[in-house]
């Protein structure tokens, strides 16, 4: 019971703030506010050879990536965008939706329990792998074929503030009502995974794939807390770091492993991909998914394999 309870609140917690992101997102579309707010994006997007209104879905992924995700759903909705340009959109603005979950949650734990020092090599470590995906994806960008002539987020033109606060309402309650059937599909499938023990067969499966590694014991404590949860991770590093003395290189590489175990087993099983399938359809989410895992794993195995050779 309280499996549902704690999942069900989590959908309704979700629910609202996804009806609160969308309305943001049409607002600032369609009363012509995202001019203003694009201004500092347009060096990336004329980079990246898109159009420039793709810079106003930059913007407001670093107000609200739930937001950003609902404009780049309604122009591939309206045919402007395939699968491969919003994949190259989600690499460019992956950086700047990390930014506010960061800023308002993560970065004072990290630095009050680590430390100034350990804290900033750990979150140096996070944004350059988010800022080379971010890279890439520009790369990417630039091989594709954009529709510069015809790409508007806007739907309403020359109508009245109220007819156009009635069409965000509309537009907005009939998107979020979509997602929600959809996230509550998903919510009831991950209750069942959980209630039968999915993810802790998991996390027992990768135990000892951090024993093999011959880390020491303090280590493999930190990136299993890590990878189960990320505050309670940066706690016992921080609590580890001071009773044993464990040195930096040791730290970090507890807490990469960490995260990168977190990522694969949680973040994007649990909750990048339920999400994604219900803004975009399931092959495009399972792409995204895909992407987003393959990275992840790519530059964070990259950096913990420099910190263990060279440091």
């Amino acid at each position: 019971m309280n499996l549902i309870v704690q999942y069900m609140t989590y959908f309704a917690y979700s629910i609202v703030w996804i009806f609160i992101g969308i309305f943001i997102a049409n607002a600032v579309v369609e009363f012509g506010l995202s001019r203003y707010v694009a201004k500092p994006f347009k060096p990336i997007v004329k980079t990246a050879k898109m159009p420039p209104a793709l810079s106003s879905v930059l913007a407001l992924s670093i107000i609200d990536s739930r937001a950003a995700h609902s404009a780049l759903s309604s122009l591939y909705g309206r045919g402007f965008m395939g699968d491969w340009h919003v994949v190259a959109c989600f690499m460019i603005m992956t950086p700047f939706g990390a930014v506010p979950l960061l800023a308002r949650h993560f970065i004072p734990l990290a630095y009050a329990l680590l430390g100034p020092y350990v804290a900033t090599l750990y979150l140096l470590a996070v944004f350059s792998s988010l800022f080379i995906r971010m890279s890439l994806g520009i790369l990417v960008a630039r091989r594709l074929k954009w529709r510069q002539e015809h790409l508007d987020l806007a739907t309403h033109v020359n109508c009245g503030k109220k007819v156009i606060l009635r069409g965000i309402l509309k537009s907005t309650a009939k998107f979020t009502w979509r997602i929600g059937l959809r996230l509550f599909l998903v919510s009831w499938i991950l209750i069942i995974l959980t209630y039968f023990g999915f993810f802790n067969y998991i996390n027992t499966l990768i135990e000892p794939f951090i024993t093999n590694l011959g880390l020491r014991g303090e280590v493999a404590a930190i990136a299993a807390t890590r990878a189960v949860s990320p505050s309670a991770g940066v706690y016992v590093a921080g609590q580890l770091m001071a009773a044993q003395e464990l040195s930096v290189k040791d730290v970090l590489v507890g807490l990469l492993l960490g995260t990168l175990l977190f990522l694969l087993t949680s973040d994007y099983p649990r909750h990048i991909f339920p999400y994604h399938s219900s803004i975009y359809n399931v092959k495009l989410a399972a792409k995204l998914t895909a992407i987003g895992m393959s990275l992840s794993a790519t530059f964070f195995s990259l950096i913990i394999t420099i910190l263990l050779i060279f440091f």
